[in-house]
């Protein structure tokens, strides 16, 4: 009895292994990314930069994460991305920004 239900157990457990469907990672690369013509800070208004300022940079894009980021020195003007703050002189920005999202297998 305590051997078919084992059984039981590692056939359905193997066959949901077989059925369960991966997540498809769809990833975008953004070139000297921008809002209205002007280049996305390396940091946010209300602070924290990089990984920060890139996550948000993403999400406003519609993707969940920043996957990897090239930071531009001095590119003259900026726009943060929390707040549309714009930096004038010498701001840093995104070289790229690659972001990625989740999405559910067709």
């Amino acid at each position: 009895m305590k051997a078919r239900i084992l059984i039981s157990i590692l056939l359905c457990a193997a066959f949901g292994a077989l059925n369960a469907q991966e997540k498809e990672v769809q990833e975008k690369q953004f070139d000297r990314p921008g809002y209205g013509g002007q280049r996305v800070n390396f940091c946010l208004s209300g602070g924290g930069c990089g990984q920060e300022a890139a996550n948000l940079f993403c999400t406003n894009e519609g993707y969940d994460k920043a996957t990897s980021f090239t930071r531009d020195p001095q590119v003259g003007q900026a726009v943060a991305a929390d707040n549309d703050a714009v930096c004038r002189g010498n701001c840093d920005g995104f070289r790229s920004v690659t972001c990625s999202r989740e999405m559910d297998p067709t």
